[in-house]
């Protein structure tokens, strides 16, 4: 793994567009639902797909092109996106919606 660069793969356009930038959310998110900035929450999900990739990843394949870039690029935008969604409706929860009895 160490010994050349990484190649591009020839998984699934779903597996490298889809799959790894929801895991590269969960990523994000680990630490940006935490307080982190999303600079931090960034490099936090580039290191996390560096080490995969390098680690246990590299055990079933060459270290990917295509998972280097696509989990962190897409995992800061998902991440972003669904960590918007998931502030804006802790927010309104917390506005105290009105209660409905149980009858």
């Amino acid at each position: 793994a160490y010994s050349a660069p990484p190649k591009w793969d020839a998984d699934s356009a779903f597996i490298n567009y889809v799959g790894h930038p929801y895991a590269g959310a969960i990523y994000y998110n680990a630490v940006r639902s935490q307080g982190a900035s999303k600079t931090t929450s960034f490099l936090f999900t580039v290191l996390m797909s560096t080490q995969w990739e390098y680690s246990f990843g590299s055990l079933a394949e060459h270290p990917s092109t295509q998972d280097l870039l696509a989990t962190p690029i897409g995992g800061m935008i998902l991440g972003e996106l669904t960590h918007a969604v998931a502030s804006a409706e802790g927010r309104s929860a917390l506005r105290g919606r009105p209660h409905r009895a149980s009858s």
